[in-house]
């Protein structure tokens, strides 16, 4: 392997400089890819104490094992009754996050709001990682419903 050293990069021609196919160009702290998931306004919606899988899933290859990825899920939520509401981050069926709980005695017509959650994930891998929020509520019912949005980012390090 050699080393190049350099001030300026510029092109010969045009304004664009390419990376070629099947190479990566990587500096720590870069993103080095995005994916996100069309937006979906699929429901899901529990009174079970446990956590169940929702439409807010996703996933990504990493190039690098080291690489972080930062996941990023918003939804409409709806929550009624007397409940606490759960929302909690899986990897590959694992759990990794931290819940994330609202709480209240919202009656029968219930209370919807809109909330994002953000998570920073070390897999050390490059093999895919699929993510997925999960939900759970107390008593009552917990929905998300209208649309869901997950995006992916792999950070260099």
């Amino acid at each position: 392997m050699s080393t190049l050293f350099v001030n300026n990069l510029t092109t010969s021609s045009g304004s664009t400089i390419t990376v070629p196919s099947g190479k990566v160009l990587t500096a720590p702290g870069h993103v080095i890819q995005t994916v996100r998931m069309t937006p979906t306004n699929g429901n899901t919606n529990t009174t079970s104490t446990s956590y169940v899988d929702t439409n807010l899933t996703l996933a990504i290859t990493p190039k690098f094992s080291n690489s972080l990825i930062i996941i990023t899920a918003t939804a409409s939520w709806l929550i009624s009754g007397a409940s606490f509401f759960y929302t909690r981050i899986y990897r590959n069926g694992s759990d990794i996050g931290l819940d994330h709980q609202i709480n209240g005695d919202y009656g029968s017509n219930g209370m919807g709001f809109s909330a994002s959650t953000t998570y920073t994930d070390l897999p050390n891998s490059t093999s895919a990682q699929t993510y997925m929020i999960k939900l759970k509520t107390t008593a009552g019912t917990a929905y998300v419903y209208r649309e869901q949005h997950m995006v992916l980012q792999e950070v260099a390090q």
